[in-house]
Parts: C-alpha cells; structure tokens; sequence
C-alpha cells in the first residue's frame, strides 16, 4: 500500500477563486421554488389580487334556471302488476322543440309578466323573449327555462312566473283506479300493524318470562364460557403435572446432598405456619366461589368482580406470608451448622416453593372442575327456550315484512296519483342567484391563479438564476484546489420533502449516500491514513465554512463505512452549539466531551458504542435542523433534544459483529473555546490514539464560530465539507483562509448535497 505522509498546509488559495463562475446547468423547478419562496409567493399574490380587483370591477349579471319535467306519465305497479314504460316518451322527444316554440309564444310570456310582482314588470314582451333560453337537457324529456337580468332578485320572479304560466298551461284533471287501490291498502294497514303489536309483545313477554334479552346471544355465552373453562382446567392440569415433576426431581436432589426430605419439609415446610394454613383454605374457598359465580352471571356481574378481586387480594396476602416464613427460615438454618452451605439451603428453599406451587395449583384445578360442571348445567338450561325463540322471531319478521310491504306500495300509489294529476312536474324551483355568470368570479379567479402560479415560478427560476451560491462540484475543485474525496448526494431533493423530510425520501438516495461515504472510506485507506500500525494520521476533524452544509450527517456515515473496512472509529461530537450525534445514534447526551474536559469523569466512562450492524440513522433530525429557524433550534437544544423526529433506517448492509464508538458533545456550555484550547482535549486525543484507529471530530461552521480553529494543533488533517446550494466561493474562500492561517493540514473535500441524477461530468 502506497505510504502517505502529512505534510503542513500549503494550498495557496487557487486564482480560479477570482474568477466568474461558469454558469450553471438548469436550475430545478421545485428547489427554486423551495428557496425563492416568498418572492413567487409575494408576485403570484399580486397579480391574483389584481386579476380578481379587475374582475370585480365589472358590472355583474345573474342567471336564474328552472327544470320542468315534460310528460311525466309515469306507470306504478298496482297489487303486483307488472310496471309499465312511459307511453310518450319517443313521441314526446320528437315534438319537444315544437313546444319549446310555443312557450315562447307573445301570448304566453304576456300572461307570465300579469302574474309577476307589479315592481317587476319593468321588460316588455320583447325585452322578456330576448334574456329568456328555453332548451331540452340532453335527450330526457327535461325542459330548463333560463333568464338573464341584473338584479337576482327580479330575475328569480320572472323565472317563478314563467314556469307557473307554463304548468297551468299543460295542466288538466286526470283520475285513475289507483285511488281504488289506495283505498285497499289504507283499509288492510291496521290491521297488519295490530298483528306486528302481537307479535312484538309476545317477544317482550318471553324475554321477560325468561330474564335474558337474546337466548341466542345468552346460549352462545354459556357454551364459550364453559369453552374457556375447559380450556384452563386443561392449562392448569398440564402445569400441575409439571410442578409435580419438578416436586419430585427436587426430592431426589435434596436426599442427594446428604439431607432428609422429611427433615426438611418437617422443620421449615410452610404448612406449619398457622397463618399460611388460613390463608390457602382462604384462597380455596375464594376461588371455588369465584368459578360458581362465573357460571351463574356474566363477566362484568358485579358479584363476579368482587370474587376476583377476594381471591386475587388472598392471593397477594399469601405470597406475603410465604416469603416471610421462607425468609426466617434461611436466617435460623444459617445459624446453626449446615455442612453442605449455601447449596443445600438453595434446595431446601426451592422445594418449599415448590410445594407451596403445588398446593395452589391443586386447589385451582379442584375450582375451575367443580366451574367447569356448573357451566355445563347452565348451557343445557339455556338452550331449551332457544326454539321457542326463534318461532316468535319468525312471526315478528313475517308481519314486519307484510306492512312494509303495505307502506312501500302506498307511497307509490300516491306518488302516482299526485305524478297523473298533471302531465308537467316541477323538478327543481328557480333558485336565487348567489353569483355573476358575467363576471364570472371563479373562472376569472382561476385564470388569474394560474397566471399567477406561472409568473411565481417564472420569478422563482430567475432568481436561482441569479444565485450566486455553489451549484457545481468542478467550482468547488478550481476555489479550493483540493482533491475531492467524495461526492455526496443531496437525500432530499423535492420541495415537500424538504418540509416534512420524514416523507417522500427514495431509498435509493439513501443507498447512494452510504455508498458514497463509503468509496470516502476508501480513499483515505488506499492513502495509507488510519492505520494501527502507527499514531500519525488518525485524528481528523470535518469542517465547513458554514453551518447546515451536513457535516454530521457525514461524519456519522464516514465513521460507520470505515468500520466495515475493519477500523476501529471513534467519533467525537465538538459542536457544542448545536450537536446532532447523539440524535442521529439515538443515544443519551447526558455525559459527553464537556464532563471528560470538566474532569466530571474519564473519556472511557462517557463513550457509547453501538453496533454497525442494523444501525437506525436519523438522517431527518439533521435535515430538519436546516429548515428551523435560529430561535426554534436553540429552544429544542435547550430542552436537551427530549423530542425526536421521524427517523429512516439505511440499508442492512454493515458486517455483522462490527461497532463503533461515540463520544456524544455532553450538556452544552459557553466556555466552548476554553475547554478545547485545554490541556485535557490534547490528553484525551493522545490517549485515544493508542485505542483506535481512527478518531473523527464534528465540528460547527468555521465563520459561525471559532472551536475548530482550536482543534488545528490536535488533529492530524482537516476533511473540508462544501454543502452545494448552501455555502457560498466567498464562504468557502473565507473559511480555507481561516484554516490556513492556522496551519490545518487539508486532505481533501467532500461536496455534499450533490443532485441524484448521474454526475460523470462533475466529477473532475
């Protein structure tokens, strides 16, 4: 392997840093949207308020519609007949349009305007034919009479006037044998209904003869009880067989360490204790009640709550007493001289619980039998009414159905009646108009919106046209000079994903992230940098210009790729402004870097290690940090991170068996540059060394604060972390001025936040 040695920094600041920047390729329509938000927001709002101010500015005109339904002969079954088809309906369709001519007749529209209101009457006959549109709804005998007028009001009565004009102009009187009918069935009603009230009240009396609401429900309630009591007699006879088992190897153990069973059970066996006696016969007598009762009453009784209260109160008092009399027992026998010690007291205590197990269970299993039995009595008593109940349920239905029947048939025969007694139906009223169909307010408000949504997005584009923040990785390589590490992909590229990171993230970003961390993991390997075999070149702090550029997110990924590769990583959260570590582990931030370098505690006691393999990384905690507000993520790192975020779980792909250590930052603190200008960090670093690997440290923005300027002369070399669409050349120009000024040893930069699609010609 090729041998790479650290040399002091000596990048010169590159002179394609003062050069334009070349201009980008298109920018994507949801990130620009996402970062010129309240620019297209302001200009959309703008031209929407002015689409809709000149909209309203016009003088509005209302429609009111009405539907008349057109030779409405419609035939109802009578006492079972078969239904007939309307007798006009071709010939009706077919002479429609005639109609349609005479109703707009002058004779007709004249009598329409006599029945209107006298301060209605401001339109002549002419004027009237002119705003009126009569029309045909498709090809149903369905008439729609239409008028156009300003005043909403005016424009509903002469619709009104219309229409009544129109239905007393085809009115004409019609009866038909369906009274007859009618008649009938009003004579046959009461006294269906008096044979329901029969049958209705012959339910009720069995329910109350018998003292239950639904035998079948009752029945199926016995049965699964007696089920459920079988099924634990059963539980219980298979665990009372095994304690038996175990009574009787313990016997054989305690004859084989040198002691007498019958000793034993005679000096120290519970049975002894008058009090214990009591509380088993108790318990007998509790648990014999608690399964009567269950026979009798159901579940929720309030008599079969109180017995499973008594025996589960027995119960607690006699697991009291047998750890008393047990624990007085062992402290006599270990005062006298027992030559087998601790062992055969063990036995002794075993067989006694044992035993006592024993007596519970037999005395459970004689419950739930003599349970099991009265369940039995009470399924054969409940089944007999059973029959009985379901011929009076046969009854009720058959007389329900018979004046249903009756009522559906009545309503038709009445809606026929009223549907025959004139040939044109009403179908729907004119209506008060509520809004303009000139202007109309909602189609002129959706042009404007969308107009207005294009010029947003048309402003948002130029905008990120004209942004002058990093976009490519070849602009990175020429400002800086450095090698490019890696190239890692931004995980969330779409406007909603920003907002809520939890959603919408492809798993493929994901995998695409890892893989990336991992050929980063690579490349420092084939340099020969984090090796065991000697201190140099171990120690690395990941640095940025600014904040949210995704150091953390990094690091974490970095130091969990170079564990696969079989290092030993130790990683060191050195933010303490706003660590995020410890919430991308899912780990305590109570105890970290700022107790080791307060001598709260030393650095071994402090470090949390987690396992590679099935590791759970909370990418969002990170991602959603950037869209926070300054206030709001100060609030959430003074509530010491109680609240978690949605998380998203990488690929299982780590080696199983692997780990890898975190020192998280600890309580955060203003004393920051003084604890890490300390002479304890450079102890804690020069130990660490002969323990790992390799050691990688998070660091906050190099403008933003000064700590990483104090970690220059503790680490071996500075990974330089350039977020695209997040720092700025003067940004980062500035920062590797900073770090150079200090002497930090460069080993490259990793651009994050690259787009998904393939970049081969990004890469340099």
């Amino acid at each position: 392997m090729e041998e790479y040695q650290l040399k002091p920094a000596s990048h010169a600041l590159p002179e394609s840093s003062k050069l334009t920047r070349e201009s980008a390729s298109e920018p994507d329509v949801w990130s620009a949207l996402a970062r010129h938000k309240f620019a297209a927001s302001a200009v959309a709002l703008t031209l929407f308020v002015a689409s809709i101010i000149l909209s309203l500015g016009r003088t509005p005109t209302y429609q009111s519609d009405s539907l008349i339904l057109i030779e409405n002969q419609v035939s109802v079954p009578v006492a079972g007949e078969n239904p007939t088809q309307p007798t006009n309906t071709k010939d009706a369709e077919n002479e429609l349009s005639t109609e349609i001519e005479i109703l707009k007749s002058p004779s007709l529209l004249a009598k329409a305007l006599k029945n209107l209101d006298p301060k209605y009457q401001v339109y002549s006959v002419q004027e009237v034919a002119f705003n009126l549109s009569l029309r045909q709804v498709g090809k149903a005998n369905v008439l729609m009479v239409s008028f156009k007028d300003t005043d909403p009001e005016r424009n509903r009565a002469i619709v009104a006037a219309l229409v009544s004009t129109y239905v007393a102009y085809s009115k004409e009187s019609k009866r038909s044998p369906v009274t007859n009918a009618i008649r009938f069935i009003e004579e046959q009603l009461p006294d269906a209904r008096r044979k329901l009230n029969d049958a209705s009240l012959a339910i009720t009396a069995f329910r109350k003869q018998n003292n239950v609401d639904d035998p079948d429900s009752s029945a199926a309630s016995a049965v699964q009880l007696q089920t459920e009591l079988q099924q634990q007699l059963q539980v219980a006879e298979i665990a009372l067989r095994q304690t038996q088992q175990t009574y009787q190897q313990l016997l054989k153990q305690v004859s084989a360490s040198g002691q007498n069973p019958s000793t034993v059970l005679t000096d120290a066996i519970l049975s002894q204790d008058a009090t214990y006696q009591k509380l088993v016969t108790q318990l007998r007598e509790s648990e014999a009640q608690y399964a009567l009762a269950q026979t009798q009453f159901l579940p929720g009784h309030p008599r079969v709550q109180e017995l499973k209260a008594t025996v589960e109160e027995t119960q607690g008092l006699l697991q009291a007493q047998i750890r008393r009399v047990l624990g007085s027992k062992r402290s006599k026998a270990a005062g006298q001289s027992v030559p087998s010690g601790a062992t055969q007291q063990a036995l002794s205590q075993k067989l006694l619980e044992t035993q006592t197990t024993l007596t519970a269970q037999a005395a459970q299993v004689d419950g739930l039998r003599k349970a099991e039995v009265a369940a039995g009595q009470n399924v054969q008593k409940r089944l007999a009414p059973q029959q009985v109940y379901k011929d009076l349920q046969r009854q009720y239905e058959a007389s329900a159905q018979v004046v249903n029947n009756f009522l559906t048939k009545l309503n038709e025969l009445q809606v026929r009646e009223a549907q025959e007694t004139s040939s044109w139906k009403i179908l729907e009223p004119p209506y008060l108009p509520t809004e303009p169909i000139s202007p109309n307010l909602k189609r002129d408000a959706l042009v404007g919106a969308v107009i207005s949504l294009l010029a947003g997005v048309g402003i948002a584009m130029l905008l990120e046209k004209l942004d002058r923040r990093l976009k490519r990785v070849q602009e990175v390589k020429e400002l800086t000079g450095l090698p490019i590490l890696g190239i890692a992909p931004e995980v969330y590229p779409s406007l909603f994903a920003r907002f809520k990171p939890s959603l919408n993230v492809p798993l493929k970003n994901i995998n695409a992230l890892t893989e990336s961390m991992r050929s980063t993991a690579l490349v420092l390997k084939s340099k020969g940098l984090a090796q065991s075999e000697t201190g140099e070149g171990k120690v690395f702090m990941l640095v940025s210009s600014i904040s949210r550029e995704g150091k953390t997110t990094l690091i974490s990924r970095l130091g969990i790729a170079l564990t696969e590769l079989g290092k030993k990583v130790l990683i060191i959260d050195a933010d303490f402004y706003s660590p995020s570590i410890h919430r991308i582990f899912g780990i305590s931030n109570a105890n970290g870097l700022t107790t080791v370098l307060q001598n709260v505690q030393p650095w071994q006691h402090v470090v949390q290690t987690i396992s590679v393999s099935g590791q759970t990384i909370n990418l969002a905690s990170v991602e959603q940090r950037q869209f926070l507000s300054e206030e709001e993520s100060k609030n959430s790192q003074s509530q010491r991170h109680t609240t978690t975020s949605q998380t998203m779980t990488t690929p299982q792909t780590a080696i199983a068996g692997r780990q890898l250590d975190i020192i998280p930052s600890g309580l955060l603190t203003d004393q920051s540059i003084a604890l890490l200008s300390s002479q304890q960090l450079a102890q804690l670093l020069e130990e660490c060394r002969s323990s790992y690997d390799c050691i990688l440290i998070d660091t906050p923005g190099i403008l933003q604060r000064f700590d990483a300027q104090c970690l220059v002369p503790h680490v071996d070399g500075g990974i330089l972390v350039a977020g695209l669409r997040r720092s700025t050349p003067q940004a980062l120009t500035r920062a590797m001025e900073i770090l150079q000024t200090c002497e930090c040893n460069f080993l490259g930069v990793v651009v994050n936040f690259a787009p998904t699609e393939p970049l081969l010609d990004e890469y340099p």
